[in-house]
């Protein structure tokens, strides 16, 4: 799918060129599935091997739902105009499409930020993390993301098409936000909050990084130092490293996590905050 290649050329044509084949789309789907099914069979062994079930565990699975839930909402809209020939139709089904799309994108920034955040607080304000931050409130935060994403996802539709609307592209088979003026608001407005909420992510990871390389150092320090003390010493000495391996790994999943959704994300928030900055600057100097 190309954001840059408009769909307005052949209005009237409603099928699909036969160049284009289902084949990239089929598998796109079929690895989405597969891999969201095997996180999901992951999380729950974990679950019922551990103890305790952690605030991180509960962003995990709502990410890895969520997403599955995307692909198996929008993907199927794709499969079927690829075997039927036809091009996904203007007006209802397209605003649909686009607004689906752009819910389930918003809310997987959402939840990646507060995967970021737990981090952050678990490293860096342990204190705080452990008074104020537990699974009944992370459960009671899902609604209020999924609410917003639905009501930002929902403006277009609301305030008309001078605020901006969701038009098809090639190859026809989805929808998403029309760039162009005079409906050009509504993407600046939603390039500006995904840049934002990119950033933030990356920030806070970052954060926890130079959070952990310090633990690191001290951790090392204190062996040297306690390198001649009896045994128990230097257990005691190597406790506070080792505490610490659970945050290592949600750090490193929350890295991989976050590269691969910015890989997809990037091009696309990039590209409309070039074309709208550009946009401002031939108006305003018209």
């Amino acid at each position: 799918m190309s954001v840059s290649n408009d769909s307005e050329g052949s209005p009237n044509r409603t099928t699909i060129d036969e160049n284009n084949s289902v084949v990239p789309s089929a598998v796109l789907f079929a690895l989405g599935v597969v891999g969201n099914f095997i996180a999901l069979c992951i999380l729950y062994r974990h679950k019922h091997n551990s103890n305790r079930v952690s605030v991180f565990y509960v962003l995990v699975t709502g990410l890895v739902w969520t997403d599955l839930l995307g692909k198996l909402v929008v993907s199927p809209m794709v499969l079927a105009c690829y075997i039927t020939r036809q091009r996904l139709a203007h007006g209802m089904q397209c605003n649909a499409f686009g607004a689906l799309m752009v819910f389930f994108g918003l809310c997987s920034m959402f939840i990646l930020l507060a995967m970021a955040v737990e981090c952050w607080l678990s490293i860096g304000h342990p204190y705080f993390y452990q008074r104020h931050v537990n699974r009944r409130k992370v459960l009671l935060m899902f609604p209020f993301i999924y609410l917003f994403s639905l009501l930002f996802c929902a403006l277009p539709l609301i305030l008309g098409d001078e605020f901006g609307k969701y038009k098809t592209y090639s190859p026809h088979t989805w929808c998403y936000i029309a760039m162009k003026r005079p409906h050009h608001t509504y993407s600046v407005l939603f390039g500006s909050l995904t840049g934002l909420l990119i950033l933030l992510i990356v920030a806070f990871n970052f954060s926890v990084m130079i959070s952990l390389l310090k633990m690191y150092k001290l951790s090392r320090k204190q062996k040297i130092r306690c390198a001649s003390f009896e045994g128990a010493e230097n257990q005691r000495a190597r406790a506070p490293h080792n505490g610490h391996a659970e945050e290592i790994d949600h750090l490193v999943l929350l890295a991989l996590i976050t590269v691969i959704f910015i890989i997809c994300s990037v091009p696309v928030t990039v590209s409309i905050d070039i074309t709208r900055f550009i946009t401002f600057l031939l108006f305003f100097f018209k």
